[in-house]
């Protein structure tokens, strides 16, 4: 049966970097943020990590086309409109009712998506595949595809000190800034109050989503123990998944820079040619003890629950 590795969780935690790092593994094809597919297959200026506009790319055009065979008709602008029915943030109604009523648009919605990953599968000549969408809702949804037993999920609540992804979003709008990109949105978004509520919902639900699946199929992990130890990190995924992790051990004790191959969506890291491993810790001495002192007040409860700790109670 198919296996796919589905990474939950907010973004600017390492998920990309996690997506093409199980990728590396000769067994495994990692493919980004598959969410992002039906739109980056009809948008022409998105680009895949090949370097490659998706719809230019020889891997993504042989998908379209195996995904094409199976669903019998052009489904990408109606399945941006099913993906946004059921994956919406605001769609509750879709929540509540959908899974009770399995209507024909759950159903469509289902097959269309075991569709899309079995023609990853084929052109890949790989049966496990890593999906980095994070959406919660995908998570809650696609469960309908293990239980009928037509994918084997697996899923990886990735989690980052909620300090580092408030840091990382300030820093990605002053980029934005400096290269003249000024909406009066960013001064919301990159807010510390705001980027500390968004954490909180972000990973409360990814807990809850987390709990449709079986224990043996739920890996709960910390950016900061990935980067730290990431041998013991892969090694605890590969071996829920039923991989060797052999290949990917020895590539990161030889320090060898990972080459993502067919990613869409995520973190701009994936357009780079030997990623190497490089833990950020940069907001630790560069985010204003303010800015810190705000979050654990309003995120220290559920920091402390994933062991991270307040800096101004350590001696």
């Amino acid at each position: 049966m198919l296996k796919l590795i589905y990474i939950v969780g907010h973004e600017r935690s390492g998920s990309t970097f996690l997506d093409i790092l199980l990728g590396s593994h000769p067994e495994i094809t990692s493919v980004g943020e598959l969410c992002t597919f039906y739109r980056y297959g009809v948008v022409a200026e998105k680009r895949c990590s090949c370097g490659e506009k998706v719809v230019d790319c020889s891997f993504w055009n042989e998908v379209k086309r195996n995904f094409l065979q199976r669903t019998g008709k052009d489904y990408f602008i109606k399945q941006i409109k099913i993906q946004d029915y059921f994956e919406g943030k605001y769609n509750l109604p879709g929540w509540l009712f959908g899974s009770i009523f399995l209507d024909k648009k759950l159903k469509r919605y289902l097959d269309v998506a075991c569709s899309l990953y079995q023609a990853i599968a084929d052109v890949s000549g790989k049966q496990i595949i890593v999906d980095s969408s994070k959406s919660r809702l995908r998570a809650y949804w696609i469960s309908g595809l293990a239980r009928r037993k037509k994918v084997d999920i697996y899923v990886i609540h990735l989690i980052r000190d909620g300090r580092g992804v408030v840091w990382s979003h300030k820093k990605l709008y002053k980029n934005l800034r400096e290269k003249g990109v000024n909406k009066l949105g960013f001064m919301v978004k990159e807010a510390t109050w705001f980027v500390t509520l968004r954490w909180l919902r972000v990973n409360i639900l990814s807990d809850i989503v987390s709990r449709i699946y079986a224990d043996n199929r739920v890996i709960y992990m910390r950016y900061e123990d990935l980067v730290q130890n990431p041998i013991q990190e892969i090694e605890r995924i590969l071996k829920a998944v039923g991989l060797d992790a052999s290949p990917i051990k020895t590539m990161l004790l030889e320090n060898s820079p990972l080459s993502p191959t067919h990613v869409i969506g995520g973190n701009g890291i994936r357009m780079s040619q030997g990623i190497v491993l490089k833990p950020d810790y940069e907001w630790k001495g560069e985010m204003p003890d303010t800015a810190k002192k705000l979050f654990w007040g309003m995120a220290g409860w559920y920091a402390k629950k994933h062991g991270y700790k307040n800096f101004y109670m350590q001696p």
